[in-house]
């Protein structure tokens, strides 16, 4: 390949060029995400149960549910949540199973179960990864008309968003609504003798449209429809009714009839003001930048219609992948600069670097073509994968080049210290490059949410290594031949190697004479640096925060929303006068208030610091519990797999029991030290009155308990007949009492209700009202009741606390009947973690045999194995230094040194298995050293220099990469020095002093320079 190069240098370079211009074109084609496309193996089901407590909805629902369904194949458990009116069961199966086999065994199983007629159909929704983590794009609009301002987005921009290509689901909170409210008078209702119930049937019988059949005429079907309209509140207000006498009467005889806002169920304010949130989710498969770019094309059109509408972008994933991609760029090129200037500084000649530096760009966009090829997503992860293959790239580069500049010395032409040079050293970069790529295999082909996560990074940097090796040995020479350069000597760096070797030459042969003493303190060393480790802390994925923060207000089940917006509104002005917050959003329902406050883009407060702040703030706050939490950067884009808190589960058969127990441990796990507050998520009760209606009484009258029921849903809820249009606009229409007629038991017992025989009696006649405490929400996990506690820990010991609380609950002694359940996020992180070791194990197992069958020595791979964990020294004391955890991440870098400290090793064992055809083994192993200094300080530099950049990045996403770089820098600094120092006494450990070589050597003619 390299002669065929040489001899055909224009076909060469059409070829570079070929690579540039494809390569930058498919990086303008790249699909651009945060994070890979993962899949969560869930299925949710939805059943909808009007009217029913929780505890009935588990009882007529759940029950069955889970009897239908707990054999299903390749089911791992499932979780049941009741509430008031609805349940939803989330079945979660094993990873890797055919989730569309698991959708319609699933639908086959509910179809089968026998449950009330009440009881809505289903809906079965496959569970995604954006399913858990927050919107795709969240606008919060505003404007001085909020009636106006709710028809138009209702109207008019949401059905144009949900239209966009790849959204999947629009969703708002906040606004205020018209409708047509028909407000009875129950002095009328009573006096003509009509029920509620007979109201909304006359209004839909005045406004339908439905087929009644066909006829035929001229040898032609025609369809036949039945039809009637009311254009107008006038027409509206004339329709014709019936009373029990038989007189006619018009609805404006018993109504009052007007067009008014609703009332609302949420409210939504942007910096103090009120306001309309719009959160946009993307389908799965869709890109993100695309749909996000086509959704604020939306919005800008209709904020140039509407002039008085303002608009404000709170969150948009589009934007901010653009930015990660462009850090991660720059974190490129400043890369491969800084490695091209550690290039000039070693070989002091301008050429020579240019033509290793090369070796970078071309690799790239060749390994970027090969992506684009086969349809991987540009993301973190394959950006990051681009980024550390900086060093790796140049390491074939620089050996050799190198090989040539010492070839030029006997070489005539330079094109022949091309050839000779590139032959001496093409095996041994071909084995390097196999070896390292061996180790990301198992990353590649790994399966699971780890395997989701890592396989396109493993894939990338096979790729890279591949695009780099044919750039050594065709590209490098090729431009050596032809840029002609020198070995610039007399250089500083020169005369440091000088004293370098010189010293290195004094020091080795005393070394060797107490190798055992020097591995035992190798030993030592990495006996010292697993204690270490085993103080760092367990974690899925790093976090990280831009000093953001979530405030959470929960108050008593049943507060008003009215109640609920003047209490949490001393928490809003705080956070509004917080300089440090740009932007502060709060929306109120379902008796919580959320305030998400996004931080000033230059503001130097960690959301740690801020959650601090606010934490102590907001204890004191009455009527309502408090939540703190940070946010921001990658905690948004992974949803549920870096929560900031810690969860523990306690089931029980018994409900009671469980909240009994978790009630008794909530006081235990807040005197743990970092604990700020422990938030019981089960056993919330509210009050409720329960209406028991005397059926033999009733039927006296001629009614039904369920009768009494519907009667009193009405009176409290009114009656939804139908969305109708008046004078041009669609309207909701709502049969009701006058707000505040039935306030309290006493008014609905007095309540008047027609009897089956055409009388009147009130509700209390037949009926008791009588008062329990019900638990607001109820939920099972494979069978059993589970309560929850939410450990909140202080912001900037969350990994600590975390560990505290876990190995309490390994210690705690719980009541008997009561076990803890894992929860979601331990059982991922204990099964993608345990994984993820044994995948370690399996590329560092990949390696041995790779380099066994490369060199024909199980002796010599097991040598330059040993320097593997050595070199894991400087990782784990720098993760301890700079409080990285132990993660997929962290433990991505380990792998990644594998390859490195391989191939040095490679290098310098197969230097010296060719020295010692000619010389002692302690001299061939000490020259080795000395020929091997130069290229190995020259390959570490680079990766380490290139790795520094991404070191740096703080908070974000892409600072959940600085911990990768920080590991490999940290091992590629204590590798160099055990490759040279430790590996040559290991030889001499396993081989002694005998003159033979272990096993084959691979670039025999390099082995005769002196």
């Amino acid at each position: 390949m390299t002669k065929l190069a040489l001899n055909r240098p224009v076909s060469a370079i059409m070829f570079i060029i070929a690579i540039a211009v494809f390569g930058i074109a498919s990086i303008f084609s790249f699909k651009m995400e945060m994070f890979p496309s993962m899949e969560v193996p869930m299925l949710a089901v939805t059943y909808v149960y009007p009217g029913a407590p929780a505890d009935i909805v588990e009882e007529d629902v759940v029950e069955a549910v889970e009897d239908a369904c707990r054999g299903l194949s390749s089911l791992d458990s499932y979780t049941a949540y009741s509430y008031e009116n609805y349940c939803t069961i989330v079945f979660s199966y094993q990873y890797g199973v055919n989730i569309d086999s698991s959708y319609m065994d699933l639908t086959k199983a509910l179809n089968n179960i026998d449950l009330p007629e009440e009881v809505e159909e289903p809906t079965i929704l496959e569970m995604t990864f954006d399913s858990h983590t927050a919107a795709t794009l969240s606008l919060a609009v505003q404007s001085s008309d909020s009636e106006a301002l709710t028809a138009i987005v209702n109207d008019e921009i949401i059905p144009e968003l949900e239209a966009v290509s790849g959204v999947a689901q629009v969703t708002t909170s906040g606004g205020k609504e018209n409708n047509v409210q028909v407000i009875l008078d129950s002095k009328a209702m009573a006096r003509y003798g009509l029920s509620i119930g007979d109201v909304a049937n006359y209004i839909g019988s005045a406004d339908f449209n439905m087929p009644v059949g066909k006829f035929s005429a001229e040898n032609r079907d025609i369809t036949v429809a039945a039809s009637e309209t009311v254009h107008s509140l006038s027409a509206l207000k004339q329709i014709p009714m019936m009373t029990e006498k038989g007189s006619l009467i018009t609805l404006s005889d018993i109504a009052e009839i007007r067009i008014d806002s609703e009332d609302q169920e949420s409210m939504s304010a942007f910096n103090g003001s009120p306001s309309i949130t719009i959160d946009l989710s993307k389908a799965q498969s869709a890109n993100t930048v695309a749909v996000t770019e086509d959704a604020l094309n939306v919005i800008e059109k209709y904020a140039a219609s509407y002039p008085d509408i303002a608009f404000h972008v709170m969150n948009n994933n589009g934007d901010a992948i653009q930015k990660i991609l462009i850090s991660i760029l720059k974190t490129l090129i400043i890369g491969a600069v800084l490695a091209m200037i550690v290039i000039f500084i070693f070989f002091g000649d301008m050429k020579a670097s240019l033509i290793v530096g090369s070796s970078i760009p071309l690799s790239l966009l060749l390994a970027v073509s090969v992506m684009r090829l086969f349809g991987f997503t540009l993301h973190l992860m394959t950006g990051s994968a681009l980024v550390i293959a900086i060093g790796m790239i140049v390491d074939n580069s620089i050996v050799v080049i190198e090989s040539c500049f010492r070839h030029q010395k006997e070489a005539t032409t330079f094109r022949e210290a091309a050839v000779k040079g590139t032959k001496s050293v093409i095996a041994s970069v071909t084995a390097s490059t196999i070896t390292t790529s061996v180790v990301y295999l198992p990353f590649a082909i790994m399966s699971g949410f780890a395997g989701q996560f890592l396989s396109e990074f493993g894939y990338t940097i096979i790729i890279i290594m591949v695009s780099s090796l044919l750039s050594a040995v065709t590209v490098v020479p090729l431009f050596y031949t032809l840029l002609k350069p020198t070995e610039k000597k007399g250089l500083r760096t020169d005369r440091i190697l000088s004293h370098v070797t010189k010293a290195y030459r004094r020091m080795m042969p005393k070394l060797m004479k107490h190798r055992v003493t020097v591995i035992g303190g190798a030993v030592v060393l990495f006996t010292g640096a697993i204690a270490l480790g085993a103080t760092l802390n367990f974690e899925l994925l790093p976090t990280t925060y831009d000093g953001s923060i979530i405030v959470e207000a929960v108050f008593r089940p049943g507060t008003t929303l009215e109640s609920m917006a003047e209490q949490a509104g001393r928490i809003e002005e705080s956070l509004l006068e917080d300089p440090h917050f740009k932007e502060v959003n709060m929306v109120i329902a379902d008796s919580k208030a959320s305030f998400t406050a996004y931080s000033e883009t230059a503001q130097t407060r960690s959301s740690e610091a801020a959650v601090k702040t606010y934490n102590q703030k907001f204890k004191a706050y009455a009527n309502m519990d408090v939540t703190v939490l940070p946010t921001g950067g990658n905690s948004s884009s992974l949803g549920f797999l870096v929560q900031p808190y810690t969860m523990v589960n306690l089931q029980s058969l018994e409900l009671d029991q469980a909240i009994a127990a978790a009630d008794a441990l909530k006081e235990e796990l807040s005197m743990i030290p970092g604990v700020v507050q422990v938030n019981a998520e089960s056993g919330d009760s509210a009050t409720q009155a329960v209406i028991r209606t005397d059926s033999l009484k009733a039927m006296r009258f001629g009614l039904t308990p369920a009768q009494v029921a519907i009667e009193i849903y009405y009176a409290l809820n009114g009656v939804d007949v139908m969305s109708t249009t008046l004078d041009g606009k669609t309207y909701d229409l709502k049969v009701t009492y006058p707000d505040g007629t039935y306030l309290d038991a006493n008014a609905l017992m007095n309540k008047q209700i027609q009897t089956g025989m055409g009388g009147v009696i009130t509700i209390g006649n037949i009926a008791e009202v009588h008062y329990e405490d019900v638990l607001q929400s109820r939920v099972r996990m494979d069978g059993k009741y589970m309560a929850s506690l939410q450990v909140i820990p202080d912001a900037a010991h969350m990994m600590e606390v975390s560990s505290a609380v876990k190995g309490y609950m390994k210690q705690v002694s719980l009541p008997e009947g009561i076990n803890v359940a894992e929860t979601t996020d331990d059982r991922i992180l204990n099964e993608e973690l345990t994984k993820m070791a044994i995948f370690v194990f399996a590329g560092i197992f990949l390696v041995f045999l790779v380099m066994a069958m490369q060199f024909e020595s199980p002796r010599l791979s097991s040598m330059v194995m040993m320097s593997i964990p050595f070199s894991f020294i400087g990782s784990i004391v720098m993760m301890r230094l700079f409080g990285i955890n132990i993660s997929l991440i962290s433990m991505l870098g380990l792998m990644t040194l594998v390859g490195t400290v391989v191939n040095n090793g490679i290098l310098f064992v197969d230097t010296a298995n060719g020295l010692k055809r000619n010389m002692p083994a302690e001299k061939a192993l000490i020259e080795s050293g000395v020929i091997r200094l130069r290229p190995i300080l020259m390959t570490t530099l680079t990766t380490v220099i290139a790795m520094i950049p991404m070191s740096l990045e703080k908070g974000g996403n892409t600072g959940m990469m600085s911990g990768l770089a920080i590991v490999i820098i940290g091992g590629l600094i204590t590798s160099t020095l055990l490759i040279l120092l430790f590996l040559p006494n290991f030889y001499l450990l396993i081989a002694g002093k005998k003159s033979e070589t272990i096993g084959l050597t691979l670039a025999a003619s390099d082995h005769d320079v002196q």
